[in-house]
């Protein structure tokens, strides 16, 4: 084979390795930054959720504190209208977060979760229309009791969620280190080649 022919052929396999070497880094580049990406709206939606949370077991606990004043309050007949308002508003507050955090929750996959938030509800609902015969202790204890296990449920789909986020971020160091890899073997696969062409050169042979 003719130096200009092997001069060539170098050229042509060096254009192809760099293709293909550029082709792979280009793909992990790209699984980088969707992975990173995807890791961010999810850290997002666990801030949100926990926030929403926080919120919704504020306005409940608010609610009970209403609802024991308003018993305290019937039992030596004193007013009750404040204690009305308090607990109106910390209801509404209570429907809207938990509005917000079933809209986030998947329906198959969090459907439990779903359910406690709605029985929750349930529960105050029925604090107030039997107002005048239920047993406001017992009702409020049983309240209290359903909010622990709310807040359990709610600490395992955060901790499936964090473990997901850091999946990703393994996968995201794992796609990092590979493309640095892949672009370290690209200018070492051209610097040969290079050598090589040169090394193979006409104007270099004596």
């Amino acid at each position: 084979m003719s130096a200009d022919m092997s001069v060539a052929v170098i050229g042509a396999v060096a254009v192809i390795i760099a293709s293909i070497i550029g082709l792979i880094v280009a793909v992990t580049t790209a699984v980088i930054a969707k992975e990173q990406k995807v890791s961010e709206f999810r850290q997002a939606w666990i801030n949100d959720f926990r926030e929403d949370t926080a919120a919704f077991i504020t306005a409940v606990c608010d609610c009970m504190h209403a609802l024991e004043g308003i018993a305290v309050n019937k039992k030596f007949k004193k007013d009750i209208m404040s204690l009305q308002v308090d607990y109106n508003s910390s209801y509404k507050e209570a429907e809207l977060r938990a509005m917000m955090l079933q809209l986030r929750l998947n329906p198959s996959k969090d459907k439990q979760c779903i359910n406690y938030i709605d029985e929750l509800k349930r529960m105050l609902d029925s604090v107030t229309t039997d107002s005048s015969n239920v047993k406001y202790s017992v009702a409020i204890n049983e309240i209290k009791v359903f909010n622990t296990i709310f807040k359990d449920e709610v600490h395992s789909i955060l901790k499936n969620e964090w473990e997901i986020v850091k999946q990703g971020e393994k996968r995201f160091l794992r796609f990092t280190n590979l493309g640095k890899f892949l672009a370290s073997t690209l200018m070492v696969a051209i610097y040969v080649l290079f050598v090589i062409a040169l090394v193979k050169s006409p104007v270099l042979s004596f």
